[in-house]
């Protein structure tokens, strides 16, 4: 699962870190990748909402970076034991952005799971994306790339080109989870944002060599919908 959780800030411009637990429990998602989430933000009166989170319902937690200083950060949840983890700066050209992995047991296995949250900059997505798949390109398999890229798969790159786009510079080393469902790149059931009637996708689930994905969707009712102004992405994935 990917959500981004606004630090917990509903479409009704309340606090609520309990709504957004409520999200994850209905998914009864295994590993959760959640953008702008905090570990102690003065906007959300220095609560660990992380913090809460793991220990509300019971995940082992790895997050990047602290956000004390308004930072995006970004953070991964998971039922299965994080073995380790650590948070890698992006190159941002206004806020700092992250990107944070953790290799995460499960089974006899260890899947590598990244998570990240790309700029709102046109031309800083592009940069983003081509640092991340640099960085993941050779990484250990099986792995997984989760996160909001603030980028759609059809999106108008002025000045460089769509194969510039963030979308297609991942995925021209990550396969797309949605389209690998056999869902389209156009679909609105797959749409993200705003949650109240979304109208474009910019979340992702992206399947590294190896992983295929048995089902896909970003569900809309009137919890999901109230929340955050995102809609989480949930997809049940099959490990090679």
């Amino acid at each position: 699962m990917t959500y981004n959780m606004r630090q917990g800030i509903g479409g009704d411009g309340r606090l609520g870190i309990e709504r957004i637990a409520k999200v994850i429990e209905e998914a009864n998602a295994d590993i959760v990748a959640l953008q702008d989430s905090d570990t102690a933000r003065i906007s959300t009166g220095n609560l660990d909402a992380i913090r809460f989170l793991s220990v509300r319902l019971g995940y082992y937690e790895a997050y990047g970076p602290p956000t004390r200083d308004q930072n995006f950060g970004v953070s991964i949840l998971s039922r299965f034991p994080i073995l380790r983890w650590e948070t890698i700066l992006l190159p941002s050209l206004e806020a700092q952005r992250v990107m944070v992995w953790a290799d995460v047991q499960v089974g006899s296995q260890t899947l590598r799971v990244y998570a990240t949250h790309f700029g709102d900059i046109d031309e800083e997505r592009p940069l983003q994306a081509r640092f991340v798949r640099t960085t993941t390109i050779s990484a250990p398999s099986p792995r997984i790339l989760l996160g909001g890229i603030n980028s759609q798969a059809l999106e108008y790159c002025p000045g460089e080109g769509c194969s510039e786009s963030a979308y297609n510079v991942l995925a021209s080393v990550w396969t797309d989870g949605w389209t690998a469902a056999g869902r389209s790149l156009t679909d609105s059931a797959g749409f993200t944002w705003p949650a109240a009637s979304p109208a474009i996708r910019v979340d992702y689930v992206f399947l590294g060599p190896g992983m295929a994905v048995e089902s896909i969707e970003a569900p809309r009712n009137p919890l999901t919908q109230i929340a955050s102004d995102y809609l989480p992405v949930i997809a049940r994935v099959l490990l090679p």
